[in-house]
């Protein structure tokens, strides 16, 4: 060994003895090996700006500290969570990563979760809002932490919970819709706050009425309407329109503004609301009256007089004659000379107190009263045939309650039940004789099982041969009459609330509707096919008409209002 390298090992070795005390005795060093890493500050939740310093350490397999050695930092995503070679870790975005320290190759991972800065309250710019119907305001939200601070960029979600009377769209701008009270909230990270809105009537600018002009025919119905504007042109609902007319007499009207024409003439029909007004003129006129080669027969009410016979000019301005069979007597069929009538009384016997409801027959002059039915029960409908010897009717029997189809002798001999074999669920009525005698027509509904089934049919005088021409089951098809030619019938279809004459063409069975304003009850067709005579309600009472078989120009007959109601007009000579 040269001289230089031992000058060079003697320092080295006295270090060495130094170290271990004794330079002839030397006690060995243990060299420590990191088995195992520990990161000693494990905080795993972070929120976003969070600012933490991490340390870890390196342990040996025995779990003793291996010190002085260095640590290497890394994250998975640095977007998230950032870390210096120091160990301060800066939380960055909301998110998942893993914190890893490494020291002589071996590694600590923990996960690390970064959130945003939780709500703990939001305030509003306004608790409270007072706002006129389709007035607005935009609501500013602004969520705080527990610090009381301000947390930007926070969604907000906003919602109502009465859409109907304000709306909230997603900028928070409340807008009014109707009068009422909503809330409106805004909700932020799971934290909400509310502002109650009360929407105020606004002011009433307009109110404009239409249509703007009516001309209708006598008893006719025509439903205006209102519209209510503010002062920006928008549509305010919700407002108490009153209707009034200054002549009721000529055309009255409704408080919901439906005018009904009840004598010829001029009126103007006025819609107020909130001072505001707006004035319709109507116009009443009644139909052209046609040449009609039959007079009108009827019977009409009262409170003391239920039922009178009435015979009506069809001139349009003769009062109708009373026909003198007493005061209880409906439903009128004529002889086809037009020499005898018809009809059934309903009273109670004065003697027994028993109810008589019984088919009845007495000259035109109201002579030569005779009773055609005596049997318990009740009977009605009655219907003269065209060859005047017999008479049709409906009857109820009181122990069963059914209804049938009869027919008799017209002296009421001879009774004949039509309609026995049908079933017992069908309850029948209004027989018409077709022109030349050989069918009946009659209307039936089926009530054994739901819905209830409701049709024309015909038959032959005999009975034989039924035939079911119409069924409905929304409504109720009844009250037949057939035309002079027997190729159709006309009959009453309910068509919702409405009440139609219909017309059925008997080869091929098509409907069409006579779509006639109100509701139309118990038509008769003229012997010379031209028209169909009907009543209808008139205000407070009834009214007849007549129709031409196309459904043009409807006339009303009793316009003089002192002459009374009518119901169930048949055509005589």
């Amino acid at each position: 060994m040269s001289p230089r390298v031992l000058v060079r090992l003697v320092p080295t070795l006295l270090a060495i003895a130094a170290a271990c005390g004794d330079v002839n005795n030397p006690v060995p060093v243990p060299v420590r090996t990191v088995s195992q890493v520990e990161i000693t500050t494990p905080n795993r939740a972070l929120v976003v700006g969070d600012v933490v310093l991490f340390a870890a350490r390196g342990l040996t397999g025995a779990g003793e500290p291996v010190p002085d050695r260095a640590v290497s930092w890394s994250s998975t995503d640095a977007a998230v969570l950032s870390v210096t070679p120091a160990g301060q870790a800066v939380a960055i975005a909301p998110g998942s990563v893993v914190l890893r320290a490494t020291i002589d190759g071996k590694q600590a991972d923990i996960p690390i979760t970064v959130s945003v800065v939780p709500v703990a309250s939001i305030e509003l710019s306004r608790a409270t809002i007072a706002l006129p119907e389709f007035g607005s305001e935009l609501i500013v939200a602004t969520a705080r932490d527990a610090a009381g601070r301000a947390l930007a960029d926070r969604a907000v979600v906003w919602s109502t919970d009465n859409a109907s009377v304000a709306e909230v769209d997603g900028t928070g701008r409340i807008v009014a819709r109707a009068v009422g009270t909503a809330t409106v909230r805004a909700a932020i990270g799971g934290k909400a706050s509310a502002v109650a809105v009360t929407v105020v009537q606004a002011t009433v600018a307009s109110v404009e009425a239409g249509p703007t002009a009516l001309v209708l025919g006598l008893s006719e119905n025509r439903q205006l309407t209102a519209v209510v504007k503010d002062q920006a042109n928008n549509v305010l609902t919700g407002r108490v329109v009153t209707w009034e007319s200054d002549v009721p007499s000529i055309a009255s009207v409704s408080p919901s503004g439906n005018v009904t024409a009840n004598s010829p003439g001029y009126a103007t029909i006025t819609a107020r609301v909130e001072g505001k007004s707006f004035s319709i003129a109507a116009t009443i006129v009644n139909g052209e009256l046609d040449a009609m080669p039959f007079n009108l027969i009827y019977h009409r009410t009262s409170v003391t007089a239920p039922g009178e016979i009435m015979i009506l000019a069809s001139n349009g301005s003769t009062a109708p004659v009373l026909l003198n069979a007493g005061n209880v007597s409906r439903s009128p069929s004529p002889s086809p000379d037009g020499t005898r009538i018809a009809f059934y009384s309903s009273f109670r016997e004065l003697t027994t107190g028993a109810q008589i409801d019984d088919i009845y027959a007495v000259n035109r002059d109201g002579l030569n009263m005779r009773r055609l039915t005596t049997e318990p029960g009740f009977d009605g409908d009655p219907a003269w045939s065209p060859d005047g010897s017999s008479i049709a009717w409906r009857r109820i029997d009181p122990t069963t309650g059914r209804s049938s189809i009869w027919v008799m002798n017209s002296d009421g001999s001879n009774k004949t039940n039509l309609t026995a074999d049908l079933e017992a669920s069908y309850s029948v009525g209004a027989p018409k004789w077709s022109p030349d005698g050989g069918r009946i027509a009659f209307d039936a509904t089926r009530s054994s099982s739901l819905p209830l089934v409701a049709g024309i049919w015909t038959m032959r005088r005999n009975g034989q041969d039924k035939q079911q021409h119409t069924s409905t089951t929304t409504g109720f098809d009844n009250a037949p009459t057939w035309a002079p030619d027997g190729e159709r019938i006309a009959f009453i279809r309910s068509y919702g609330d409405d009440t139609d004459i219909s017309i059925l063409a008997l080869n091929g069975g098509a409907v069409t509707r006579m779509p006639l304003t109100g509701r139309q009850w118990s038509p008769a067709w003229s012997p010379d096919g031209r028209h169909v005579a009907f009543w209808q309600q008139l205000g407070l009472t009834t009214a007849i008409y007549t129709v031409r078989a196309d459904g043009t120009n409807r006339y009303l007959h009793t316009a003089n209002l002192g002459w009374g109601g009518g119901y169930d007009p048949e055509w005589i000579r």
